[in-house]
């Protein structure tokens, strides 16, 4: 990686017993993971806007 970027904040299902995914006996919460930079500790920060790569066309709309 040649630089960092920045990562807004999102939502992840955390599981609260990783113990218990075998027996089916986890429970999940929602967590908000907050806002951070990703990337090498030094490396430039980038920002602009997000290009999204496709690999097909996107449909139409009918």
């Amino acid at each position: 990686m040649s630089c960092r970027w920045p990562v807004r904040p999102y939502r992840r299902s955390t599981c609260l017993n990783p113990g218990g995914h075998a027996a089916g006996d986890c429970q999940h919460e929602d967590r908000i993971v907050p806002g951070h930079i990703k990337g090498p500790q030094g490396a430039p920060l980038r920002t602009g806007t997000t290009v999204h790569l496709r690999d097909q066309q996107p449909q139409a709309d009918a």
